[in-house]
């Protein structure tokens, strides 16, 4: 098991920590052969499908969406609202140096307690009305890097902090801006995500892949690091306790395969894995693979997730689906508008819904977002 130190959460930690043994955990084992099993997109959720108002054009997954509102952004940093049925409502923009403005759009949540957005980047914290008034900033201190936040309670923040080990997550409030506890990661040694490399122009290029360090689940928030080896499940009530254990370590990979942990549904938790390893010339890696692991066997599955709805057409299921949405049971897909037209012209399109959407539709046209709500 992953070794952790907790401030804060010591006692609790402690605690789990000495009732939970390994073999009572689930095991994933990155390097094995698991058995291939095919699943219709229909079983595991019911799916609606969003076409977005052309007034603005956006591209890609939304930053957000809400039980009110699907938001982008676009290279402007414009914030871009349409609501849950695709409709332009607004957009606001607060780039700049001064204050009350962000220098770039880090990562944006939604703070359910006092209905406004939240704009993390660097070190800073922003405050914004849902329609765009400013309310307040906050700086922490400059070890802090913000790679991820979730909104854990009415009164407090939760960061992913990249930039420390000892202080892998800080619990921010949300008033002060003041860290009020804080989670730290112990391992061998700091695995970077970066790939780093040096190309025969002089030039030096970094890569990342996507990696998930917090991800809402139905219980609580799953954490991990990518340089330890075991999931903890973080509860309302501030009990974390072990849940996943991840084999071989990740400190024994020469190229580390992080895991990407998971997606609730009815059939088990779907999750992922991603390997740090990229060929610039060929611009080729991060080669991922999808599984599930069985709720009631805890067997675990490589997964083809099929869309039944458009021939052909695979899912792939990991925290990416549900990472910027606010409810573990609501996932969503961005579908370009380039494949939608391709798939009704070869008539591959088996949804009347769907269909009726992209009737009409061109190839510039704004993508298409698949909502789907897990059983």
């Amino acid at each position: 098991m992953g070794r952790v130190f907790i401030f804060g959460f010591l006692i609790l930690v402690l605690s789990a920590c000495s009732s939970y043994k390994e073999d009572e955990l689930v095991v994933f084992d990155t390097e094995a052969s698991y058995p291939e099993r095919e699943i219709l997109l229909s079983e595991v959720c019911d799916v609606t499908y969003v076409p977005l108002d052309n007034v603005e054009v956006v591209g890609g997954r939304p930053r957000l969406v809400t039980d009110q509102f699907i938001i982008y952004s676009n290279r402007e940093s414009d914030l871009l609202f349409f609501d849950r049925q695709g409709r332009f409502v607004r957009k606001f923009n607060h780039r700049g140096s001064g204050p009350g403005e962000y220098a770039y759009i880090g990562k944006v949540i939604y703070d359910a307690a006092s209905d406004c957005l939240v704009v993390a980047y660097n070190n800073k914290i922003l405050y914004y009305t849902m329609s765009g008034e400013f309310l307040r900033e906050q700086t922490l201190d400059s070890f802090v890097f913000v790679s991820d936040v979730k909104d854990y309670s009415s009164d407090r923040l939760l960061i992913n902090n990249l930039h420390s080990l000892t202080s892998a997550y800080l619990m921010i409030d949300k008033a002060s801006g003041k860290v009020v506890d804080s989670i730290g990661v112990v391992a061998e040694q700091a695995i970077s995500p970066y790939v780093q490399v040096d190309l025969r122009n002089n030039m030096r290029y970094v890569y990342m892949p996507s990696y998930y360090n917090m991800v809402r689940s139905h219980d609580g928030l799953l954490i991990n690091n990518i340089s330890a080896d075991t999931f903890y499940l973080l509860s309302a009530e501030k009990v974390l306790r072990p849940y996943l254990v991840r084999r071989p370590s990740v400190q024994d990979q020469t190229y580390p395969y992080f895991v990407n942990a998971w997606v609730e549904t009815n059939l088990g938790y779907f999750l992922s894995t991603v390997e740090r390893k990229f060929d610039a010339e060929s611009q080729e890696g991060f080669e991922q693979a999808y599984y599930m692991i069985e709720e009631e066997s805890l067997k675990i599955y490589r997964v083809h997730l099929v869309n039944d709805e458009i021939e052909g057409y695979e899912i792939h299921l990991d925290p990416e689906v549900i990472d910027r949405s606010v409810n573990a049971s609501w996932g969503f897909l961005s579908l370009p508008a380039e494949e939608l037209v391709a798939a009704r012209d070869e008539g591959r399109i088996q949804s009347p819904e769907l269909a009726e959407i992209v009737r009409g539709m061109d190839e510039e046209d704004n993508p298409v977002l698949m909502f789907m709500r897990f059983k």
